[in-house]
């Protein structure tokens, strides 16, 4: 699965079953920002590795992005970056 659909389908689950536990909506408070932490999270280690992360969306939208070309490569790299 995606990393995003993954963050966002746990943090779904984890804030409801939260919100199920607790006697007061305490956490509405921290969602978004812990949700916001958790989505530069994931494009800071999306950044890593040898495909960066908007480099793995784009190529999804148009196949034909050259991800063998080490500039095409840094370019999206510092692109997540930017993102995170």
């Amino acid at each position: 699965f995606p990393p995003l659909w993954l963050l966002a389908n746990g943090a779904a689950l984890v804030f409801g079953a939260i919100d199920l536990w607790a006697q007061t909506p305490f956490m509405i408070r921290y969602e978004g920002a812990i949700i916001n932490l958790l989505t530069a999270g994931v494009f800071l280690v999306g950044a890593s590795g040898q495909e960066p992360l908007v480099l793995r969306i784009a190529r999804q939208r148009k196949p034909d992005i050259p991800a063998d070309r080490p500039e095409v490569v840094h370019f999206f790299r510092a692109f997540t970056l930017a993102w995170a």
